[in-house]
C-alpha cells in the first residue's frame, strides 16, 4: 500500500467514525489497531497520520494512538465525496448519451 493509499484510507475510516458518532471527538479510533487490520506496519500508519496531522486533517486524542477528524478533515473528505458524485453522474449521464446515440 502506498503512502497516500494509507493517508486516503486513514480519512476515510475517521470520517466514518465521525458520522457514525455524529461527534469529532466521539469518533477517534485507534491507529495501532487499524494498522494491524490492514497488514501494514505501525510506522507507515505513523508516518500517514504525521503528514495529515501536519495538514490539519486529524489530530491525536490520546498519546496511545487515538485519532480524530479535525473540523478542516471533515470539510475535505466532504469536498472530495461531493467532487466524486459529480464524476460519477457526469459518467452516467455520457453512458446515457452513447446508448441513445448522442456523441
Amino acid at each position: 500500500m502506498t503512502d497516500e493509499e494509507i493517508r486516503n484510507r486513514i480519512l476515510k475510516v475517521a470520517y466514518e467514525k465521525y458520522k457514525k458518532a455524529g461527534s469529532l471527538l466521539l469518533g477517534a479510533f485507534n491507529i495501532y489497531e487499524v494498522s494491524k487490520e490492514w497488514g501494514v506496519r505501525e510506522e507507515e500508519i505513523e508516518r500517514g497520520v504525521e503528514y495529515l496531522v501536519g495538514d490539519g486533517l486529524i489530530k491525536y486524542f490520546t498519546e496511545d494512538g487515538e485519532i480524530h477528524l479535525t473540523q478542516e478533515g471533515v470539510k475535505e473528505c466532504e469536498r472530495y465525496n461531493n467532487l466524486r458524485q459529480e464524476q460519477d453522474k457526469k459518467r452516467e449521464e455520457e453512458s446515457k448519451q452513447k446508448k441513445i446515440g448522442f456523441r
